[in-house]
């Protein structure tokens, strides 16, 4: 019994060491965001003899999105020189038309078995939104302007891309559609 666990211990140590061999890197990004919403004018709706007014609720917003990117050596070996890349992608409220807001790079340096974490640049996005809240208006509301809609990362040692993220994943395909590349 003693003598199986062992090899099963072994086993197991070795398919982990090719892993990583394999997989030098991994990328992981999370969200910072501040947002800051003024409300412009309140929704109102007053009465007078048989008709009825209404005003809609007219908001706006501005979002501003730092993301940072967290960068694991899963590797035996230190990453020096490493040039990280990224692009942040907004959408139009109205039209959900992907583009691209802002982007930016940064060198760093990864110890074995270490992660660090790099901010990018704020992006800033606006919008405004006018909402009906009664009656058979609600089909009048409007979204205008921009919001977050992702990232796309690249790590390159040297000249070599070792490493990539997108989230979410259709990021990807709308690199793509816009012809971009890092």
């Amino acid at each position: 019994m003693k003598r199986s666990t062992l090899i099963l211990l072994t086993l197991l140590l070795a398919a982990q060491s090719y892993a990583q061999g394999n997989l030098a890197l991994r990328i992981t990004t999370e969200r910072q965001q501040k947002t800051q919403r003024e409300i412009v004018q309140r929704a109102t709706m007053r009465a007078q003899g048989n008709a009825e007014y209404h005003k809609p609720e007219v908001a706006e917003q501005t979002q501003a999105v730092v993301m940072n990117v967290k960068l694991q050596n899963m590797s035996g070996a230190d990453l020096k020189g490493l040039l990280v890349k990224y692009i942040v992608f907004g959408k139009d409220k109205s039209g959900q038309t992907v583009k691209a807001a802002g982007q930016g790079e940064q060198t760093v340096d990864i110890k074995s078995l270490q992660a660090v974490t790099v901010e990018t640049k704020p992006v800033e996005f606006k919008s405004r939104d006018r909402t009906f809240r009664n009656g058979e208006f609600t089909s009048l509301n409007t979204r205008e302007g921009e919001q977050y809609y992702g990232i796309a990362v690249a790590a390159y040692l040297g000249t070599k891309q070792i490493a990539t993220s997108f989230e979410p994943s259709g990021v990807e395909k709308q690199m793509a559609k816009l012809g971009l590349s890092f």
